[in-house]
């Protein structure tokens, strides 16, 4: 997979296998030794894994490709879809927030 190595961000579209349909994009707010995973799904395919498995996939190219040791993610309280992810890929809530969203790391 070919990138720029100045790039400070990077998405992938999402497509379903069967149809090639958009149904979402993952990817990385900032790309380094700490990256800021990034993503988003349509409602429509929630639970079904995409994401899980899009992201594990993600975070294995920024370790290969770009030398990553950790990953930052910032979720909204509410956003429960979203933290059962994130906590599922074995981030850790810290303390800290930013623009209401707390900051998980793994």
């Amino acid at each position: 997979m070919a990138y720029q190595r100045r790039a400070l961000a990077i998405r992938w579209a999402m497509l379903l296998r069967e149809s090639n349909s958009f149904v979402g994009a993952a990817g990385f707010n900032s790309l380094g030794g700490v990256c800021e995973l990034a993503y988003h799904l349509h409602p429509d395919y929630w639970g079904r894994g995409l994401m899980a498995e899009t992201c594990r996939a993600i975070m294995q190219w920024a370790r290969d490709e770009v030398g990553a040791n950790s990953f930052v993610a910032f979720i909204e309280s509410d956003n429960l879809p979203s933290l059962n992810l994130i906590q599922r890929l074995g981030f850790v809530g810290a303390d800290d927030f930013r623009h209401g969203a707390r900051r998980f790391t793994r």
